[in-house]
C-alpha cells in the first residue's frame, strides 16, 4: 500500500504507455546498460495491466482464453494489481480531493498537492494507518477482469521473465 514512485507531470488525458514511456521510471528501467539500471528493488518487475506491452521489467497478464498455468498466473496478477487498486482508493479516501477535483488554477501547485498527499499516504502507513477504515477487502473471488489488450507482446526477454514467473508460481504454490 505504499507508493514507491510518482509522476505528476504528464496531462490526464495522455494514455498510461504513453505517461510510462515518457517517465524517469521507463529511462531508468529500460536502460540497455545493466550498470545504470536503476530499481528499487532489485530483481524487481512492474505488473501492468493490458495497456502495455511484455517487457523483461514490465508483465502485464496473458492474452485471451488462458488455461492451466496462465490462467494460474493472470489470476495471481489480478490479485497484485487489486492491491494496487485499493491503494488508489486508500488514497482518495484519505484525500476527498484527489477522488473529485483540486480546485486550483496552476498546474505546478496541483502537481504539489499530489505528491504531497501521496507523502502523507505514504507516512500514515508507516505509523501503522493502512486505511481499512476506508475500505473494505474486495471479494476477489468476484472480481471481474477485463482482459482487453492494445499492444502486442514484442520482448522476448519479457515473455522469457513471465513465462519463468509462472513456473515459480506453480512451484511455490498459489498466491
Amino acid at each position: 500500500m505504499e507508493i514507491l514512485y510518482t509522476d505528476v507531470n504528464a496531462p490526464g488525458r495522455w494514455h498510461d504507455s504513453h505517461v510510462l514511456r515518457e517517465s524517469t521510471v521507463f529511462s531508468d528501467w529500460n536502460n540497455p546498460d545493466p550498470r545504470l539500471r536503476k530499481r528499487p528493488i532489485n530483481g524487481a518487475v512492474i505488473l501492468g495491466d493490458s495497456a502495455y506491452p511484455c517487457l523483461e521489467w514490465l508483465i502485464p497478464p496473458f492474452r485471451g482464453n488462458p488455461m492451466g498455468e496462465e490462467l494460474l498466473f493472470n489470476n495471481a496478477h489480478a490479485k497484485v494489481r487489486n492491491t494496487v487498486e485499493r491503494c488508489f482508493g486508500v488514497l482518495k479516501k484519505r484525500f476527498y480531493a484527489l477522488a473529485t477535483t483540486l480546485r486550483v488554477r496552476d498546474m505546478q501547485l496541483a502537481s504539489k498537492l499530489i505528491v504531497c498527499a501521496m507523502i502523507l499516504h505514504n507516512k500514515c502507513i508507516a505509523m501503522g494507518d493502512r486505511g481499512e477504515d476506508f475500505m473494505e477487502q474486495p471479494d476477489l473471488s468476484a472480481m471481474q477482469v477485463d482482459w482487453h489488450f492494445d499492444h502486442e507482446d514484442n520482448d522476448t526477454a519479457g515473455q522469457q521473465r513471465r513465462r519463468s514467473l509462472v513456473q515459480s508460481l506453480c512451484q511455490y504454490g498459489r498466491t
